[in-house]
């Protein structure tokens, strides 16, 4: 079982999972929050995700690294990722790299 460490990790953690059904929300002028999902089929995939970070036992700051990750790549891509395509990563990776 994961632990929390010394930066609070863990609480992070668990901040960001009760919040993902609102990730859709579009942010709010001047508001804190930069990342949203355009496309709410993908809210699925960051259930899965957590139910896999449960079962290999990551540590939490990994946990949250990899979650803010997916919540860039859902911001770039306009459709749900079963259906993403090679120009797609590209765009993607440009993206990424830009900020």
């Amino acid at each position: 079982m994961a632990e929390d460490d010394i930066y609070g990790s863990k609480k992070r953690y668990e901040n960001l999972t009760n919040q993902i059904g609102t990730f859709s929300d579009k942010p709010k002028f001047g508001g804190k929050t930069e990342y949203f999902c355009r496309n709410k089929n993908n809210l699925k995939y960051f259930y899965q995700l957590c139910k896999t970070f449960e079962t290999k036992d990551l540590s939490y700051i990994r946990r949250i690294r990899v979650l803010h990750t997916l919540k860039l790549i859902i911001l770039v891509s306009l459709i749900n990722l079963v259906t993403i395509y090679y120009s797609n990563l590209n765009f993607i990776r440009k993206y990424s790299n830009r900020i």
